[in-house]
């Protein structure tokens, strides 16, 4: 009998130290198991300009992966202009100090020497609409960092940080 509840006192006691150490917070985290991850503001916010190509009037709906990019910028604190044709973008590029330009891949090579005249610490980052694998590595090739459109957010913020940061 006193065995008895000896062992008993025991196992009580055994399952009061399980109950402590599964409670104590150091489990394993799964990635990609839990909820969505939030994306940590920038402690270094840049001034980005978005260039949405030459030709679009304001009664032409704007490409939404552009309009998804710049929501991804804004979100992760950056200050984003878009703008939609050439007068707006070269006033926008003289007026505020622009860190980084975002525009089309075929208005990066028309507009390129233009950029580097007016301000030329500004990065340049061209950018493909869905483009193909070669279209991705010639791109690379000729330019170091390209954004392919569309693309989720950290890429995103990865591709326009090494931009930034290697210019």
């Amino acid at each position: 009998m006193r065995i008895s509840r000896l062992l008993i006192v025991l196992l009580f006691c055994a399952g009061l130290g399980a109950a402590d150490a599964l409670a104590c917070g150091d489990k394993f985290l799964v990635g990609g198991s839990g909820g969505p991850m939030q994306m940590q503001l920038l402690t270094d916010p840049a001034r980005i300009l978005v260039y949405g190509g030459e030709g679009l009037d304001s009664g032409v709906p704007l490409n939404p992966q552009l309009e998804g990019l710049n929501r991804t910028l804004a979100d992760a604190g950056h200050t984003v202009w878009l703008v939609r044709d050439t007068d707006d973008f070269h006033s926008m590029l003289e007026g505020a100090e622009v860190e980084l330009v975002i525009m089309e891949m075929s208005d990066v090579k028309t507009l390129k020497s233009e950029i580097n005249a007016t301000s030329p610490s500004t990065a340049i980052l061209p950018y493909l609409n869905v483009p193909t694998r070669t279209q991705t590595k010639s791109a690379r090739k000729e330019f170091g960092n390209v954004l392919a459109i569309p693309s989720r957010a950290a890429k995103v913020l990865n591709v326009v940080a090494k931009t930034i940061a290697g210019k």
